[in-house]
């Protein structure tokens, strides 16, 4: 995701195009950590019930996900479920911590990052939005583009190329 306000994607603009679940859960980021609580619990118990039920919509119902990655989920849905419900387990305060991570200050600008940066992006993605790698790739310095036209969970043949890539370093 790109930085959230001046020293990035500003106001309504970052939010555009993404699902609007997502969209909830950010303007409540933005709202503080009170306003996350209760509204992260929620949206734990559900995503909890609906991989219990084994349903691809784990999300909930504010999230419009591209067919790219309903796919993706249906293909690679127990390793989903298993790290998922691992995640969630222990309560809301990670995914809280996230969120607010999120719309915050960085602490840095990317305008200064001088170390090499790989970003893979997919433009269907409905959770964030290629302009958020667009944002990246045009501020981060040298940064390696790769964009497809996969979803939020990408692409398995992207895996081995973005390893290599890693390995090379």
């Amino acid at each position: 995701m790109a930085p959230y306000g001046p020293d990035g994607i500003e106001g309504d603009a970052w939010f555009a195009g993404m699902t609007q679940g997502n969209v909830i859960e950010f303007r409540a980021a933005i709202a503080g950590e009170r306003e996350m609580g209760p509204l992260v619990e929620r949206l734990r118990a559900t995503t909890l019930e609906r991989l219990a039920a084994g349903r691809l919509d784990f999300e909930g119902d504010d999230y419009e996900m591209a067919d790219a990655d309903l796919a993706q989920t249906a293909k690679h849905y127990e390793r989903i479920v298993d790290h998922v419900t691992d995640a969630l387990a222990p309560g809301p305060e990670g995914w809280i911590d996230d969120m607010l991570a999120f719309v915050r200050p960085w602490g840095f600008d990317p305008r200064t990052v001088r170390v090499p940066v790989y970003l893979s992006y997919g433009r269907e993605d409905t959770l964030v939005r290629a302009a958020h790698g667009d944002w990246l790739a045009a501020a981060i310095p040298g940064a390696l583009a790769v964009v497809t036209d996969a979803g939020h969970l990408g692409e398995d043949e992207s895996v081995e190329t973005e390893l290599a890539w890693l390995a090379a370093r």
